[in-house]
């Protein structure tokens, strides 16, 4: 019965550490989709185009790309010449109604998306350490992941709002024909995906947490099970048995040479004990 109980448990382990790995691996792929939204700031038109938050293809001629740093046109001419008009937020030469509410929302969408890059990393960090430290001290692994992830989660998905339903959206839309809108281009897809990474990460390590916990507590349970209980009366250090008294003797104290009494008396002394001396002739 003991081994079944631990033989599940044992598995219990390894499910936990498969979450572990998966959640891990989330947290790194979604560090990688936020540093490829933030390549959408470059000054690069080929960063722009690959990048774009916003994409219109109008038709066969016009394609328009928004980046969180410049506005780029791309106009096909014939013999597959390109014209490209480049508009930077912060230029002077960008004069558009837009341009004022594109720099402050590309400003804050990117400042956010770096924030959820770091986030996220460190999160993956978190996650990584798990892997070499004790089994009792699994839950504060996971307990700071759970915090990192949720922070690179909501801190992405604000920069993506900011920046696609923001007053920059709005005013750059009006650049577009009557009855268009801009469709979604690669960074704000990359960037919903490692939302989407880091809340899978979350409830993973919430499960695992919650698993972890449990697990903990059972094998706390079967050791204090095998144990032997401890009677009244008795500490967990016991004193020294106490020494055999010793044995008594029965003989007594050991007789030592009898004293020597000497009687001096003023009776004459006799050569028998038995006969009395005879009477003297005079």
């Amino acid at each position: 019965m003991l081994q079944i109980q631990q033989d599940r448990r044992e598995d219990k382990k390894e499910g936990i550490f498969g979450m572990t790995v998966t959640s891990c691996a989330c947290l790194a792929i979604a560090t990688v989709f936020f540093l490829v939204g933030c390549i959408s700031y470059s000054n690069k038109l080929v960063d722009l185009r690959r990048t774009a938050w916003l994409v219109w293809d109008g038709n066969t001629s016009v394609t328009a790309f928004v980046g969180l740093k410049k506005y780029l046109v791309d106009i096909k001419g014939p013999g597959g010449t390109m014209d490209s008009h480049v508009f930077t937020y912060s230029a002077d030469s960008c004069t558009g109604a837009y341009c004022d509410k594109c720099e402050t929302d590309g400003d804050a969408a990117f400042g956010l998306m770096v924030g959820a890059t770091v986030f996220a990393g460190f999160g993956t960090m978190g996650q990584m350490a798990a892997f070499a430290i004790p089994f009792n001290y699994l839950v504060p692994s996971q307990a700071y992941s759970i915090v990192l992830g949720i922070l690179a989660g909501c801190t992405s998905i604000v920069a993506i709002g900011i920046f696609v339903d923001g007053p920059c959206y709005h005013h750059i839309r009006d650049t577009l024909p009557p009855h268009r809108n801009f469709t979604y281009g690669n960074g704000v897809i990359i960037a919903l995906t490692g939302f989407f990474l880091c809340w899978i990460s979350v409830v993973l390590n919430m499960v695992s947490a919650i698993l972890t916990l449990q697990l903990q507590r059972a094998e706390t349970a079967a050791e204090l099970a095998v144990v032997p209980p401890v009677t009244a009366g008795t500490s967990s250090n016991p004193a020294p048995a106490a020494a055999p008294p010793k044995a008594l003797s029965t003989a007594g104290p050991t007789a030592g040479p009898a004293p020597t009494t000497t009687v001096v008396t003023d009776r004459p002394t006799y050569a028998s004990a038995t006969a009395p001396p005879a009477d003297s002739q005079v």
